[in-house]
């Protein structure tokens, strides 16, 4: 449940401003047909309900922890710049549908719902449990991933299915079943319906452009993520040699001119270049991985590199806006491989708790960025 995710991020008088509204010590609500309220300190404030004290446990979270990648205070009362209404959104807005939207698990059967064709990447095999992935049944090179997981997170790319430890990898999968693996859980803003994890074997994608090699001796495909307001695409990333040292990425209109700005650090600083952010999972042989945050490396214009055009650009633009109509924001990821495109995931809060390098940017795409009324 919603509740449930921040209980143990917040500070304590929030904490216990909830228990005293009905939470347990887990941080569950009470009698749900129930309205909790507690009186404030302060004379003349109004009881809080139940819902409302949620969402001023996440305003305390997204104030205190999810700002400090913004490279400013964000103002969450009258929100202005894209990444202060990103934060805005997780907290405020809610759509039963997104649950649907953000489950790799049904991608096929949503986007044909509403393309008429499915756009997910071949399905090897799906498992509610780690103990029931049979490698023998699997092609020596496939992907596994969790299906409510985002921005790479519970990832895994398997070159060759016969050099790994099998009881180690599905130590690691298990992990991944448990609910604070999916990003809903851990931050705020998913949805209030709950994505019940499972894992999923996928088909390895490939492309023509993956020309580096990641540590595992796997070319990773380009991908082409579409930043959509309201069912039209404002501007798209494309991330290149993810998990290489030659790793880079850039932002794009939809037009494909070059935007001067990329996303900064966790703690707000700007990244020029570097080392990719590449967590290991693995042994010796790094076999193991997942593609970690922070890929945006250097900006396209810094490098000086082009900036690689699909050649299905006109379908990626198509789905997207049939994908996202009726969400205030969404983001639709693309692969392109074999001749066509895939959908490797969506997020109705793309990059949370990040913000841009350019404060003009924030400003002239967060114009661009129209909120929903919403009873607050």
């Amino acid at each position: 449940m919603f509740e449930d995710k921040f209980f143990r991020h917040i500070n304590q008088p929030v904490r216990n401003y909830l228990l005293r509204c009905g939470a347990d010590e887990s941080g569950r609500a009470g009698d749900t047909d129930t309205l909790h309220r507690q009186e404030r300190q302060d004379a003349g404030d109004q009881p809080l309900s139940r819902a409302q004290a949620i969402r001023q446990a996440a305003r305390a979270y997204a104030d205190s922890t999810l700002s400090q990648g913004l490279g400013y205070f964000p103002n969450l009362d009258e929100p202005q710049r894209f990444s202060e209404k990103v934060l805005w959104l997780s907290i405020y807005y809610r759509n039963p549908k997104i649950a649907e939207a953000v489950d790799k698990s049904r991608i096929g059967e949503w986007t044909r719902a509403l393309t008429g064709r499915s756009y997910a990447v071949p399905v090897l095999s799906t498992y509610r449990e780690a103990a029931d992935v049979d490698p023998s049944k699997l092609p020596r090179r496939f992907v596994l991933k969790q299906n409510g997981s985002a921005e790479g997170r519970c990832v895994m790319l398997v070159s060759d299915s016969r050099r790994l430890d099998w009881d180690r990898v599905r130590t690691v999968l298990s992990s991944w079943l448990y609910s604070w693996s999916s990003h809903g859980y851990a931050y705020p803003g998913i949805t209030d319906e709950v994505v019940k994890p499972c894992l999923i074997a996928e088909q390895y994608l490939t492309d023509g452009n993956g020309s580096g090699l990641t540590g595992m001796g796997l070319p990773v495909p380009t991908e082409y993520r579409f930043f959509c307001g309201n069912g039209e695409p404002l501007f798209a990333q494309i991330l290149m040699e993810r998990g290489t040292a030659r790793e880079w990425a850039c932002f794009v209109r939809p037009d494909w001119t070059v935007l001067p700005f990329t996303y900064r650090n966790a703690d707000g600083q700007v990244r020029a270049s570097g080392k990719p952010d590449y967590a290991s999972q693995g042994g010796r042989t790094n076999r193991i991985n997942r593609i970690g945050r922070g890929t945006q490396v250097d900006q396209i214009n810094r490098s000086g590199r082009p900036a690689p055009k699909p050649d299905h650009l006109d379908e990626m633009l198509r789905v997207s806006r049939a994908l996202s109509a009726g969400f205030p924001l969404m983001r639709v990821d693309f692969y392109e491989a074999g001749g066509r495109i895939y959908v490797g995931g969506t997020s109705t809060c793309p990059g949370l708790g990040r913000g841009f390098t350019s404060m003009e940017w924030e400003q002239r795409l967060g114009e661009q960025l129209v909120l929903p009324e919403v009873s607050l």
